[in-house]
């Protein structure tokens, strides 16, 4: 009997089960800026895009806008669209003049940031390399070693008169040259541009009581594998910030550095210093930097761990011969745009 009641209370229960639809919208498309301005020559570039649905990794670009930096007389340099969303110019920041964004977007709405003074910028000396063997715990739980090779910049200033708020922003590009697949193929070579997410958020804050600093600190570690082995590029910056654009760097890293206890940052959108004219929300950031930059290039007679090349070399090749040896194109993330400064 007590089973008999048990069961039918289960199904009393059951029967009262309703489901329940929530109403989706449609996401909520927000406009992300990220550029910088400086008075240091070669390109200065400013990302448009939209957010897209939390499982996007890519934001939609924002193509046919018109960006300019301005300065405090009014005076507007103007950025060019070279692909979808990525706007560039060659102007050059006049230290003695303050600068802001402005932009109009193609919906009709107007986007700038405040108006920024020049900063400072602190020498890269030189990039030095380390071939490495770290030992550490997998996810298994397990001891796993990773041969890596380590990238430490040195920075140097002899006169320091302001304080400095110092981030590493950095490019990787690696090369994979293709075999000769027949007697009328001519091999070409693909570039593959930050193919991993970037290594840390580098920030260094320096004193102006300081009258000369020097330092070193690791700015990127790779495994050595094929992509290090023909020829690999870091492309470092060193960024100089005002010291409010510098804070929306360190809340930055506050969040992706959290340990997942009690303390930790509520997760939430970051708002940057770009407004929206009609009062929408704009995330990310536009900042006017001092800037030195710094470029290593290496290759497999650059450290002692020798790996093979992606398809080889002439009397060891892979077998069966990958495909993307006779047209790198169809790797992930190929393009046939050489970095100006490529060997």
């Amino acid at each position: 009997m007590k089973r008999f009641f048990s069961f039918l209370c289960f199904a009393f229960l059951l029967s009262c089960v309703e489901r329940i639809d929530f109403p989706v919208g449609e996401p909520e498309e927000i406009v992300v800026v990220d550029g910088t301005f400086s008075a240091s020559n070669g390109e200065k570039t400013i990302r448009l895009s939209r957010t897209m649905q939390v499982n996007r990794q890519v934001d939609l670009p924002i193509e046919g806008a018109n960006v300019f930096v301005e300065d405090d007389q009014g005076l507007q340099i103007s950025y060019s669209e070279t692909q979808p969303g990525v706007y560039k110019t060659d102007g050059i920041a006049d230290t003695e003049r303050q600068y802001r964004l402005y932009a109009e977007l193609p919906d009709g709405r107007t986007i700038s940031s405040n108006y920024q003074s020049v900063p400072d910028s602190f020498s890269i000396e030189e990039i030095t390399t380390l071939d490495t063997l770290t030992t550490f715990l997998n996810e298994n739980g397990n001891d796993q070693r990773l041969r890596a090779l380590e990238f430490f910049a040195k920075a140097k200033n002899t006169n320091v008169e302001n304080d400095l708020f110092l981030r590493f922003r950095y490019e990787t590009v690696y090369q994979v040259l293709e075999t000769k697949c027949g007697p009328f193929h001519n091999p070409k070579a693909c570039y593959f541009y930050n193919d991993e997410r970037a290594f840390a958020i580098n920030l260094i804050e320096i004193d102006s009581d300081a009258s000369e600093v020097e330092f070193e600190t690791l700015v990127l570690r790779r495994k050595i594998d094929y992509k290090l082995t023909e020829i690999f590029a870091l492309d470092l910056s060193l960024l100089s910030y005002n010291k409010e654009e510098y804070d929306y760097w360190k809340n930055l890293k506050n969040l992706f550095d959290q340990e997942g206890n009690i303390n930790d940052v509520n997760p939430a959108r970051l708002l940057g210093n770009v407004k929206s004219n009609d009062g929408t929300e704009i995330l990310g950031q536009f900042a006017v930097v001092g800037e030195s930059r710094k470029i290593k290039i290496v290759g497999n007679a650059d450290f002692p761990t020798q790996r093979l090349p992606f398809c080889g070399v002439a009397g060891n090749l892979p077998w069966p011969l990958p495909d993307e040896c006779c047209s790198c194109e169809g790797l992930k993330g190929a393009s046939l745009l050489k970095p100006d400064y490529w060997p």
